[in-house]
């Protein structure tokens, strides 16, 4: 803004769930054929959507096509072709393989495409007490490899230390910008 440009924004999250609280059944049925079809005799995990997140998806984007319409109409003198979608999720899909999250992660991509966003930002995921958050880690890199309007903003969240946790997570200490910012 201080450049001279606009920029809008809104925060639509829930906290402590899964990327599944997003999907529908129609993404869901996308993402066990995506998987049947590139790994063929697998067996995977059928995953299900909670009944109580039942319509969270149709809400998530009922509120993102009233906020690029709010948009649209407030800010009618502005360039508004960028509509960034800023992901920083998977702590509570840890216990997924790398090739599950990385598969929900293309489904729900392409929904939030249609609804609007040019480009996927992830934060990549920090440690919440449970090593296999390594998998989620690893297809939130491979996603936006793999992806042409993905980037991996920041690695940040992953350097910041989880209280009482060994110390061999990291390869190297953090260093003090990243001590102490954890939620508490």
């Amino acid at each position: 803004e201080a450049l001279g440009h606009t920029c809008a924004y809104a925060h639509i999250a829930k906290g402590a769930v899964s990327i599944l609280h997003y999907f529908d059944d129609e993404m869901l049925a996308d993402y066990h054929a995506r998987l049947d079809q590139r790994h063929p005799g697998h067996s995977f995990p059928r995953r299900t959507i909670n009944d109580m997140c039942r319509g969270a998806s149709a809400c998530f984007a009922y509120k993102c096509r009233d906020f690029f319409r709010d948009c649209r109409e407030r800010f009618a003198q502005e360039e508004l072709g960028s509509r960034c979608l800023i992901w920083l999720q998977g702590e509570s899909d840890a216990m997924m393989s790398q090739t599950e999250y990385q598969t929900l992660l293309e489904v729900f991509w392409l929904r939030a495409r249609s609804i609007g966003f040019t480009h996927f930002f992830c934060l990549r995921v920090g440690f919440f007490g449970n090593e296999n958050i390594l998998q989620v880690m690893k297809a939130q890199e491979q996603f936006c490899r793999d992806t042409p309007d993905a980037w991996m903003l920041t690695r940040a969240s992953s350097l910041m230390p989880f209280a009482g946790h060994r110390s061999d997570w990291f390869l190297h200490q953090p260093g003090p910008e990243y001590q102490n910012c954890r939620d508490s």
